[in-house]
């Protein structure tokens, strides 16, 4: 027996059309896809848990490669994204002065190689 869509809904749609609907990305996800590209693996480590015990703060270290940075939160997955995040800002600014980069990442603007 053949089923007629609801009247608001399009029969054309398909996952593809529906990827505004699908949650972004991570930035721990984002990190360890542009590692693979490159065959290197991030590293993280849990450096400190700190503050009340029903209130924790965690702090996690990423490195990658010659970028590491440091990323804290909540509860150890927000730490370890916060982590991932700084490292994504360091490598697309080109290992700014003083961020845990490369003193040379190349020429001005261009993003430095893993």
């Amino acid at each position: 027996m053949y089923h007629q869509p609801p009247p608001n809904v399009d029969s054309t749609t398909s996952i593809e059309g529906m990827s505004g609907a699908l949650p972004s990305k991570t930035p721990v996800s984002l990190l360890q896809e542009l590692c693979m590209r490159r065959g290197i693996s991030p590293k993280y480590d849990l450096l400190q848990i700190e503050g009340a015990v029903h209130e924790p703060t965690f702090v996690y270290r990423v490195t990658v490669g010659e970028f590491a940075a440091n990323g804290s939160g909540q509860s150890k997955k927000k730490a370890k994204h916060a982590a991932a995040k700084a490292v994504l800002d360091i490598i697309i600014q080109g290992g700014a002065a003083g961020t845990g980069g490369p003193a040379s990442g190349g020429p001005a603007g261009a993003p430095p190689e893993l």
